[in-house]
């Protein structure tokens, strides 16, 4: 069992310049079609992710019966750390 690495769990924040934690904060809208067609309902999901296809991954795996009709992207997510360390 030579060479095997360790995955970790993978989160939509990444290291950015300022050294802080940042993710894209998109808005995808659209429709639900868990239901019947003619009671389709309109609604926005907010997404923090790497990138757009990382959201729209997400939506596809926990929002299977969303239609996104359209995306904005809303801004930049930074999360500082607390730690003395950094």
């Amino acid at each position: 069992m030579k060479g095997r690495v360790k995955r970790t769990a993978r989160s939509p924040f990444r290291p950015g310049r300022t050294r802080a934690c940042e993710a894209h904060l998109f808005e995808f809208a659209g429709r639900d079609l868990s239901g019947d067609n003619e009671q389709s309902v309109e609604t926005t999901e907010q997404v923090a992710a790497n990138s757009i296809a990382d959201g729209l991954a997400y939506l596809r795996r926990w929002q299977s019966n969303f239609e996104v009709r359209s995306v904005r992207w809303l801004g930049l997510i930074t999360m500082v750390s607390g730690s003395p360390l950094d």
